[in-house]
């Protein structure tokens, strides 16, 4: 069976910010669904909400009322995307799904989406489309779209990333920048520390938010503290409690810090630079177009965590372990994962990602290196820059 024109067309456009093979399966299902909310109905200039839930099987059970309506126009007008949606699965006509709980964010959404082993799509009346999966959510407006982890799996690998962190607090601001601020589009900076010190290196005083006892943990903090950056230059302090501590800092890099970059514009380069210089905190960036990007050391927290691996496939075998050693330079504590595929002897290294001297090798296929940010990898850190700037 192919795809009307629309729908192919709607099913092209979310190629171009996501990879499809995850959808494998739904695509008679999903593109119909993705084309409705590409081009929705609209009554007296204004975009009709629509949303539909995609199962690879018919079991809603516990999500809410389901109810079947002959008149398929119908159903479609009444799906709201976030108390109503059309529920579609293989093999069975269209249905209503009055929700027991509402889809109000993209984290209700993917949460939805990995119950029903599914996809839920919806678009709001701004024309603000959501793709979510159990692992991942693809925002679409009328600029630009981007596709991120879920919530739970970026917490997850920043912490693995930061031991020292707050989880609590960790999980909170993953959850207010990427669910709260990016859909948004609030372009802001907040600098999460690591240890108990709030420590003003490389940074002006900003305005103190002490007062206003303010803490991202707190779910109906977050439209005061919306309001509080939404319309303010510089980054936000928030304590490993989750307080926020101070707003409108500005970030001073130092002159080993002006050789670190990113891709982006100023607020992303400065974040970027100051993590460099203070590696006792995390800086999460929220772009004004949407994106979200957590930055530690100088570099994307993403590139010092080991992915998810499995072992290459190999008609001989293979082997793959991984363990933790202290990079024999630098000191900082480190995750190395080798994979050995038997036959193959081709020597590989793998360098520390803050020193970048040798600190594994393999023969056999790759090493991997990831970082481990406890206190005592965070004080060696400190110790190689100053020992940079001294011989710099």
């Amino acid at each position: 069976m192919e795809l009307e024109r629309k729908d192919l067309l709607a099913w092209q456009r979310l190629s171009m910010c996501r990879n499809l093979d995850e959808f494998r399966g739904l695509r008679l299902i999903l593109a119909p669904e993705l084309s409705r909310c590409f081009s929705p109905a609209v009554h007296e200039g204004q975009r009709r909400p629509y949303g539909a839930v995609i199962g690879r099987d018919d079991n809603p059970g516990g999500l809410g009322d389901l109810s079947d309506m002959a008149n398929q126009e119908e159903l479609n007008c009444a799906a709201d995307g976030v108390n109503l949606v059309t529920y579609c699965a293989k093999g069975k006509p269209k249905r209503l799904l009055r929700l027991a709980d509402p889809l109000n964010t993209q984290e209700a959404c993917s949460a939805l989406a990995s119950r029903l082993d599914g996809v839920v799509v919806r678009v709001d009346a701004a024309g603000m489309i959501w793709v979510a999966s159990s692992d991942f959510v693809t925002t679409i407006d009328d600029r630009n779209g981007w596709t991120r982890p879920s919530v739970e799996r970026v917490a997850r690998e920043i912490a693995e990333l930061t031991p020292t962190a707050d989880f609590n607090t960790l999980a909170r601001l993953v959850r207010l920048t990427y669910s709260h601020f990016s859909p948004r589009r609030i372009g802001t900076t907040f600098l999460n520390l690591l240890t108990d010190e709030d420590n003003r290196a490389h940074q002006t005083a900003g305005e103190s938010m002490v007062a206003l006892g303010l803490n991202v943990r707190n779910i109906d903090d977050w439209p005061v503290i919306e309001h509080q950056l939404r319309h303010i230059d510089g980054a936000t302090v928030v304590d490993r409690s989750g307080s926020l501590l101070r707003k409108g800092v500005m970030l001073e890099a130092s002159q080993a810090a002006l050789a670190v970059g990113t891709e982006g514009g100023a607020r992303h380069n400065s974040a970027c630079r100051h993590t460099y210089d203070r590696p006792d905190l995390l800086a999460f960036v929220v772009s004004a177009d949407g994106p979200v990007t957590v930055f530690s050391d100088g570099i994307r927290s993403s590139a010092l965590v080991l992915p998810d691996s499995k072992l290459p496939w190999n008609p001989s075998g293979g082997e793959m372990w991984t363990n933790e050693k202290h990079c024999p330079n630098c000191g900082v504590k480190l995750t190395v994962r080798k994979t050995v595929l038997y036959g193959l002897r081709t020597p590989e290294e793998g360098n520390c990602p803050i020193c970048k001297a040798e600190a594994a090798s393999v023969h056999g296929w790759q090493v991997e290196i990831g970082l481990i940010k406890d206190a005592i990898s965070i004080e060696r850190i400190r110790e190689f820059r100053r020992g940079e700037v001294a011989h710099g």
